[in-house]
């Protein structure tokens, strides 16, 4: 074999065996909070949302995000930003807080819509009680309408264990 031919396979390996150990640890793990609290449901699946940026032909709405966060036991931090293209008519954003059932996800507390107007961002955050003993994540709606065209997306946050 050539050297090119044995650094290619040395580099499948250690990627494969990256992936294995990054997989196996989700099949062992235990539903137990950071603080020791006995979870009431299996964890949720693990799911990756970073940052995002909406559809590319939208006109003005750019992106958005939103976050869970312990706060102290049961409060929790709920928050989402909205990020225009530009200067819009008006900026909007609007927080769901969900729990996980074990199967699914259900709305647990809505915050309501925060909106600006003539601006590019928007920005809100809200403090509310979450049962102990959960996972939790955020379910954000962003929009912006721009001489009378409304755009709007959704997104979810990873899950937070509250104990």
């Amino acid at each position: 074999m050539t050297n090119k031919k044995i650094h290619l396979k040395g580099i499948m390996l250690l990627g494969i065996s990256v992936l294995i150990g990054l997989i196996i640890p989700l099949f062992n793990s235990v539903p137990i909070a950071a603080s020791g609290t006995t979870m009431h449901t299996t964890p949720p699946p693990i799911t990756f949302s970073p940052y995002s940026i909406f559809n590319s032909s939208f006109v003005s709405l750019e992106s958005g995000v939103g976050s869970v966060s312990k706060k102290s036991s049961g409060k929790v931090l709920i928050s989402g930003e909205t990020n225009a293209k530009q200067t819009v008519n008006t900026i909007g954003v609007k927080v769901v807080l969900q729990r996980w059932t074990g199967s699914d996800w259900v709305n647990y507390y809505t915050g309501s819509d925060s909106t600006k107007s003539n601006a590019s961002f928007i920005t809100t955050s809200q403090e509310t009680t979450a049962a102990t003993g959960y996972y939790y994540r955020t379910k954000t709606t962003h929009w912006t309408v721009k001489n009378g065209l409304r755009e709007e997306g959704t997104l979810t946050s990873d899950s937070v264990a509250i104990d």
